[in-house]
């Protein structure tokens, strides 16, 4: 599919700060035809061995991030809805997954949080609905409609994206960056036909892929997982949430669109490779004044983020086998006393 760009000329009136640059990157897309190397992504859906698949996909996404002229999210995007057989003439409201990805792709200056991060999780979303998709016995069916809201959740969840995250000064300012992104990029989705239910769903999606700690020791994303799970085991009215985190508890395939999300963010560091994991370990340390580029944060990362393991079924099948053995390694790695240096 070659979206129709003429489309989201609107937005460029749109009352933002981002105004300006949306509209420079949309005339730059317009210029650029389809780019033709994300066709390989087809060669990369998940196969029986998930140490093969996972060495591939990190070695794609790490030749991506070392050519200053990678495929872009707009691109990328088109890619995810021609490979969910997504037609524009029957879902219309197609314009905001696209308005989204050219907001992914404005320049963000931060080691982790930019573009690349954007279009790898905007892949491995996509791969994992895909995976889910081809599961018997689920619970829940996707539609065309909900995989839409998932990938532009995905390619904006960190789009506002400062490089200091939710502590400023040492205080916690909940949700702080995922709100931000939601509220720089919610002016675009309403002016591109996203509507109020939808920007609402997109908007908490966002807020469940934060996973700094908030009350008694736990995340949005550790409450998401939690909703997740009691709806899997039928015990949604055993535990509580956060009010604004209720409707999770209210609607399955909700908390499962959120989780998958999640899981998506969270498999970079965790669920492709060893090799993969490193980097990305050196590239979020490089943001913070805490953490170090360390075998020791990556594993504190699988522990208190990723509790061990992953939660939905396609992260399951896809990640887990690879999250034990990036732990092991991890582990190795500490008694070693390595630190991740920039290749």
């Amino acid at each position: 599919m070659e979206f129709n760009w003429v489309l989201l000329y609107p937005l460029m009136q749109t009352d933002s700060r981002y105004a300006v640059a949306f509209a420079e990157k949309l005339q730059q897309i317009q210029s650029v035809d389809y780019d033709e190397r994300l066709n390989v992504l087809n060669n990369h859906r998940f196969g029986d061995d998930p140490q093969e698949w996972g060495d591939g996909l990190s070695e794609l996404f790490i030749a991506w991030r070392n050519d200053p002229y990678a495929p872009m999210v707009s691109h990328t995007m088109e890619w995810a809805c021609d490979f969910f057989d997504i037609d524009p003439e029957d879902y219309p409201w197609i314009s905001v997954p696209m308005a989204a990805a050219v907001l992914a792709d404005l320049d963000h200056d931060n080691s982790y949080h930019n573009t690349n991060h954007f279009r790898e999780v905007v892949i491995l979303l996509a791969l994992m609905i895909d995976v889910f998709m081809s599961l018997e016995e689920m619970k829940v069916t996707l539609t065309k409609n909900d995989i839409l809201m998932m990938l532009t959740a995905a390619a904006i969840h960190d789009f506002a994206h400062d490089g200091r995250g939710n502590f400023i000064d040492g205080t916690h300012s909940p949700s702080r960056m995922e709100r931000k992104s939601f509220n720089q990029a919610k002016n675009f989705l309403a002016t591109a036909g996203a509507s109020r239910d939808q920007r609402d769903i997109i908007e908490l999606m966002l807020i469940c892929t934060d996973v700094s700690r908030v009350e008694a020791g736990r995340s949005p994303s550790g409450f998401c997982r939690d909703a997740y799970r009691a709806h899997e085991n039928d015990l949604t009215n055993m535990i509580a949430v956060p009010t604004e985190l209720k409707p999770l508890l209210k609607d399955r395939k909700l908390s499962l669109m959120a989780m998958m999300l999640c899981e998506a963010d969270m498999g970079l560091s965790a669920g492709l490779s060893y090799n993969f994991a490193k980097e990305m370990t050196r590239l979020v340390a490089s943001e913070s004044t805490v953490l170090s580029p360390s075998p020791i944060t990556l594993r504190g990362f699988m522990d208190a983020i990723c509790h061990g393991g992953f939660s939905t079924p396609a992260a399951k099948v896809m990640m887990e086998e690879n999250f034990k053995t990036i732990y092991q390694c991890a582990d190795q790695d500490i008694d070693d006393k390595v630190l991740y240096s920039k290749p």
